[in-house]
């Protein structure tokens, strides 16, 4: 009898931790940054009297038999350093129930449970002092200083104090807080007297900016003014020749042709060619994304002409710069020798034995720059 006793306490205290963490292990948590490429973020966006929409999701659900007693844990590290925390009240979750979803807003101002409870989490306990200089640099922007934040929410059971984290996917937040976009070329800000010149009616278009090119797109707007306009404005007042949107990168060519599928992003209404002789704006606007939606950067605004290109000399500068794009860097000591002797198109230039114009030749190598025709071979002569 008492072998048999003593079995059964052995059994007992084998089954003892499987019978005091089933509860919270029944428990799936999952907390879902909405938007993990945001570069900025607004303090009071996790705080419960400020918050204006959401910039995480909470998923939970209880797939166990029985009900458990459990509150929520969150905290906030900023470079591995724990700089905000806050606790729920305490919930018995029943199981029985689709898994539930609650925004940040919600679960600060009170969550109403399909069963009747609410589930609120306490506004975050921020220690300013945790990193030096955090307070001075929020107190500042009212942004969150850069860096790297990870947001981190865990289930604990009443009682027992066991924990259960959420599967930390995707909670990670590199902030950049980006400020600046500068435009490079073609072309000189409007606030300068002269007017820069190019020699070609398809320029690259290229800018910079501090915002993480991982998680930025442009939308870049080129105008073309008009004799009768006087000030930036007029010309910006008028439908845009080019208006493109979300273009993933911080440069782009402007075609020989007005086929819209020649970009990368997504060109708005009409597209119109850029023609000799006229002068162009042009400025680019960044689209950030942050905690809870999307922050604007626009740039100065830069004007250029394009010169007559009646001159074979400008018909050159152009043929020569897309057969470098072309051709790649192993052709080009022979472009550069054509450059040195003063290379021009004679005038004459035939295709499958028929004679075109130079603005053929023009859109044909367009085409070969935009991979829309191969090159088979080429030769020197």
């Amino acid at each position: 009898m008492g072998l048999f006793k003593k079995m059964l306490v052995l059994v007992w205290l084998a089954l003892l931790p499987s019978l005091l963490f089933a509860g919270i292990e029944d428990i799936e948590i999952d907390l879902e940054i909405i938007n993990p490429g945001a570069q900025v973020f607004v303090v009071g966006d996790f705080r419960s009297n400020l918050a204006t929409t959401n910039f995480f999701i909470l998923h939970l659900a209880n797939t166990g038999a029985d009900p458990v007693p459990m509150y929520l844990e969150a905290e906030i590290k900023y470079n591995g350093v724990q700089i905000a925390r806050g606790n729920s009240n305490v919930i018995n979750f029943p199981p029985g129930y689709p898994a539930l979803a609650y925004g940040n807003q919600q679960l600060m101002m009170g969550a109403l449970l399909p069963w009747g409870e609410t589930l609120t989490l306490d506004e975050f306990d921020v220690d300013l002092e945790a990193v030096e200089n955090l307070e001075n640099q929020i107190l500042t922007t009212g942004q969150l200083p850069a860096g790297t934040y990870e947001f981190l929410m865990r289930a604990v059971e009443e009682g027992s104090g066991a924990i259960k984290p959420d599967n930390q996917q995707n909670h990670t937040l590199i902030i950049t807080n980006p400020t600046t976009l500068e435009l490079l070329f073609p072309g000189r800000p409007v606030s300068e007297n002269t007017i820069e010149e190019i020699t070609t009616t398809f320029p690259y278009f290229q800018w910079q900016t501090d915002a993480n090119p991982q998680a930025v797109n442009y939308n870049v707007f080129v105008y073309e003014k008009f004799p009768e306009d006087e000030t930036v404005q007029d010309v910006l007042s008028h439908p845009a020749v080019l208006q493109l949107e979300n273009l993933p990168f911080n440069f782009f060519q402007y075609p020989l042709s007005s086929d819209p599928g020649a970009f990368s992003g997504q060109v708005v209404g009409p597209m119109r060619l850029l023609e000799a002789g006229k002068i162009y704006y042009w400025l680019v606007q960044s689209v950030i994304p942050t905690g809870t939606g999307d922050l604007t950067i626009t740039s100065e605004v830069f004007r250029f002409k394009i010169s007559d290109l009646a001159g074979s000399a400008n018909y050159a500068a152009q043929i020569l710069a897309l057969l470098e794009q072309i051709l790649g860097p192993n052709y080009w000591p022979v472009l550069q020798q054509l450059r040195d002797n003063g290379f021009e198109p004679n005038g004459t230039i035939f295709l499958q034995q028929s004679e075109i114009e130079v603005s053929d030749l023009l859109l044909i190598l367009g085409k070969l720059n935009r991979g829309e025709m191969e090159v088979n071979d080429v030769g020197v002569y």
